[in-house]
């Protein structure tokens, strides 16, 4: 956030105190005020707002969201990463963990993205994300392309003809974290919802061997049916994003990544879906037909489960607030059992 003094001429800068964080201008009504206000939060720091101002240069917090429990953010590190993808990007992640996480090459990892529609993926604070961290894993965001974390640009080449930069670029920051002893294969766990379920059955199915479980949201799988039937309603207004199938090379191309058309035989990981009967975006279908082929072609005794919201939820999920963290509690819960950790 840049400020511009018109008397000076001069700009400065708002300096922020984490090398991984988000902010965004809040609300200043006052014509006159002397003090600029801004959203700030990060992966350790809880949603804040903050006033700035401007002939001090020096930000106050007016609010903070409360974490129930006692916690206390020294205990935690957030740290930037740039992985070198295979055609020489470079790709950030942003990495939080407990203080004491030993990169050893055999702690446990979350490795989450999303990559698609231009939507980034900013380091937010999330208080159910603590479940995990106290248990000893480190959580790590893939700002692969297909969103906007690095500009339009960024976006333009995680789309359409481009769209295997996304996955491409998944795999490399998981065997990049493996490379750098943050973890190891049979430690590994990743982690998408709706696009970023599609990212999940086409890494999947791509290396099944790199990641130890998956646990796929709401996941967009069947992209060949979907995108060929105009009657759904987004399936056209997603041509932008995926391609029309009724040109012959956008066909070619999405049927050779689309995660339920590349199913095969292979040893696959233990699998988590979870979908919502009344979705409206990622048809109910979908999770339950890759679950149905899943199972018949692997060659492991790994599971495969899925789980499907019969009550009130749609594509966010349970529509009641306690019963979103129910159900975040079961997914994390079965992360951590597969790793290992059980309490």
């Amino acid at each position: 956030m840049r400020i511009f003094d018109f008397k000076s001429g001069k700009w400065s800068s708002i300096s922020f105190p984490e090398p991984v964080y988000s902010a965004s201008p809040g609300e200043t009504p006052e014509y006159a005020s002397t003090t600029y206000r801004y959203n700030y939060q990060s992966l350790i720091t809880p949603s804040s707002i903050f006033d700035y101002d401007l002939q001090t240069g020096k930000s106050t917090l007016l609010k903070r969201q409360e974490v129930p429990g006692g916690y206390d953010p020294s205990q935690y590190i957030s740290e930037r990463q740039w992985v070198t993808a295979r055609d020489g990007v470079k790709v950030p992640l942003s990495i939080v963990h407990k203080q004491g996480f030993a990169r050893d090459g055999t702690r446990p990892l979350l490795l989450y993205g999303y990559g698609a529609y231009g939507l980034g993926m900013p380091a937010t604070f999330s208080s159910s994300r603590l479940v995990l961290l106290d248990r000893g894993l480190a959580f790590v965001i893939a700002q692969i392309r297909g969103g906007d974390d690095m500009g339009q640009k960024w976006r333009d080449d995680g789309k359409l003809m481009n769209k295997k930069n996304t996955f491409n670029d998944f795999i490399d920051c998981a065997e990049y974290l493996i490379q750098q002893r943050w973890t190891l294969r049979d430690r590994l766990l990743i982690e998408g919802g709706s696009a970023g379920g599609l990212l999940m059955g086409a890494v999947v199915n791509m290396r099944p061997d790199l990641f130890r479980a998956v646990h796929l949201a709401v996941p967009f799988l069947d992209v060949m049916n979907d995108m060929m039937d105009a009657s759904l309603p987004l399936t056209t207004t997603d041509y932008p994003e995926w391609g029309n199938p009724n040109d012959k090379a956008a066909y070619d191309y999405i049927v050779s990544y689309s995660p339920y058309d590349n199913l095969h035989k292979a040893a696959y990981p233990p699998m988590l879906l979870t979908e919502s009967l009344n979705d409206s975006q990622v048809a109910y279908w979908e999770a339950p037909k890759f679950v149905a082929k899943a199972r018949t072609l692997k060659t492991d005794d790994n599971p495969i489960l899925l789980k499907m919201k019969m009550d009130p939820a749609g594509h966010s999920g349970a529509s009641g607030r306690y019963d979103q963290v129910r159900d975040r509690a079961f997914e994390c819960a079965w992360l951590l059992s597969q790793v290992g950790i059980t309490r």
